[in-house]
């Protein structure tokens, strides 16, 4: 199930599967510092809570109303996109359909928004996740270098997916 996050208390669950599944994930790929820092920049109450200021939604991702992964996108002002900004699962409910089923509701919403264009970033050696978001028609659109106040640079790619056929990314 999946239902829009509202509550201080929806905000406290994703930031607990953050800081489960965040570390985790990226193990081998970011530092662990590094994942530490980007929990606490971007994946705490407070944190989420300014970024619904900026437009951001947050959705929770439910089995037997337990949450079990997230995701948050926001729409880019003045342009017809979507920038797809978190999608995460606790490691015991991937490949169990729930990211297909977050991704159809992403989809489904740019959609019903007439949007253009849905973009992410994602890590270059993320190979397993680049290969989810290309099966949904996503394609590396450039690639990024970005550099955090901690003095991390982490390199990136950035996708995109068209909504329209007619319409390069």
């Amino acid at each position: 199930m999946i239902r829009k996050a509202e509550s201080a208390d929806d905000f406290l669950a994703i930031e607990n599967l953050a800081r489960e599944i965040i570390p985790e994930f990226y193990a081998g790929i970011i530092p662990h510092d590094h994942n530490l820092f980007f929990i606490e920049k971007y994946q705490t109450v407070s944190a989420i809570t300014a970024q619904l200021k900026q437009g951001y939604e947050y959705y929770l991702i439910e089995e037997k109303l337990l949450p079990v992964g997230y995701f948050g996108y926001r729409f880019v002002p003045g342009e017809s996109k979507m920038l797809l900004s978190k999608l995460y699962l606790l490691r015991n409910f991937r490949g169990q359909g729930m990211g297909t089923a977050a991704m159809d509701f992403i989809i489904q919403k740019a959609v019903s928004l007439q949007l253009n264009q849905l973009t992410l970033t994602v890590h270059r050696e993320n190979r397993r996740t680049i290969g989810f978001y290309e099966r949904y028609g996503f394609q590396i659109s450039r690639n990024l270098t970005n550099e955090f106040e901690n003095g991390h640079t982490i390199l990136d790619y950035e996708m995109t997916r068209s909504m329209r056929p007619e319409m390069p990314f």
